[in-house]
């Protein structure tokens, strides 16, 4: 079950539909005062681990910006032997 989020089967459209459009924006106010409250009192923090990418994520990257160039530099090979072929509506330069 869901809170919100747009899905039909969640808590605000439920209210939408069987109560009507204000008091659902009324339990949203509600929600949102309340979730404020709780993060003033019981504190919610993020760490620079948090957020610094994984070992296994900055190589994956790396590979496939690897893969991005040597495709690029095909590219740029194939049009410097004059073999490359434009694109439909193109021309090579392009």
């Amino acid at each position: 079950f869901i809170i919100g989020g747009g899905a039909k089967d969640g808590l605000f459209y439920a209210l939408i539909v069987n109560v009507n459009a204000q008091y659902s924006a009324k339990c949203m106010a509600r929600l949102s005062r309340m979730t404020s409250r709780w993060l003033q009192n019981y504190g919610f923090s993020i760490g620079i681990s948090d957020v610094t990418p994984s070992e296994n994520l900055l190589k994956e990257k790396q590979r496939i910006v690897d893969e991005g160039y040597k495709a690029c530099d095909e590219y740029i090979e194939q049009f410097k032997a004059d073999k490359l072929e434009a694109s439909p509506g193109s021309t090579v330069e392009q």
